[in-house]
């Protein structure tokens, strides 16, 4: 049904394009298994996110935006569901062409076999609570909630789709994206990546909280975003 990437992708950004309807997905994905975040794309479009990251830890404040390349996120506060998400720097900032794009990859395991489950970054870097504590959707703008491939004016900076687990369950992910950032206003250091029960509807699914949340469900994974080693 939905978006994100899984097993034996290849990394690519993608530009910005016309937004997949929930239908084109299905059937893409019934075609294809967990590859269909491959077909359509990991999302591109930059945000104007404001607000200052937070940033927890005692070993004081992260490297300037510009130094950080790498960062990484453990999932925890599940019994089965764990990975390890890595958000890596892939290309070198460039006068007038706007911020470095970044990279997502990592595995996720414990998922049921050939489910797909929205995939959030989420306002706060605080995993307590069985995840509650992490807050909303990261969305500095105000938005509603949308796809990842829709307009800045039509998604939460923190909306990354779905993932696809195959049919042991695990989730390969490879993604590029433009609209992330490891430095700057928008940076998404010191916030939390979570892993939702259920798909994302993308905003088009007419739950109450489709706007808000895609109607995902539950929190079953989450982990804080910090500079990695």
């Amino acid at each position: 049904m939905l978006a994100l990437l899984v097993a034996t992708a290849t990394s690519q950004t993608v530009q910005q394009q016309q937004r997949p309807s929930l239908m084109n997905f299905q059937s893409d994905w019934q075609q294809s298994g967990s590859n269909a975040w491959n077909n359509n794309g990991p999302p591109s479009g930059r945000g104007n996110s404001r607000n200052a990251p937070p940033f927890g830890g005692s070993g004081g404040p992260p490297p300037r935006g510009e130094d950080v390349q790498k960062v990484l996120a453990r999932l925890t506060q599940s019994a089965t569901v764990q990975g390890v998400i890595i958000f890596t720097v892939v290309q070198a900032q460039q006068e007038g062409q706007g911020p470095p794009s970044v990279r997502v990859t990592g595995n996720i395991t414990g998922l049921a076999p050939n489910s797909a489950h929205g995939f959030h970054i989420h306002q706060f870097g605080d995993v307590g609570n069985g995840c509650a504590a992490a807050g909303p959707h990261f969305n500095p703008r105000g938005v509603s909630h949308g796809a990842p491939t829709d307009d800045e004016s039509a998604r939460h900076d923190g909306d990354l789709g779905n993932v696809f687990a195959n049919q042991n369950g695990v989730v390969n992910l490879d993604a590029t994206y433009d609209f992330l950032h490891l430095g700057g206003p928008g940076s998404v250091i010191g916030r939390s990546v979570v892993v939702h029960e259920k798909v994302d509807d993308l905003g088009q699914g007419g739950a109450a909280d489709s706007k808000t949340t895609g109607n995902a469900g539950a929190r079953l994974a989450c982990g804080v975003i910090g500079v990695a080693a």
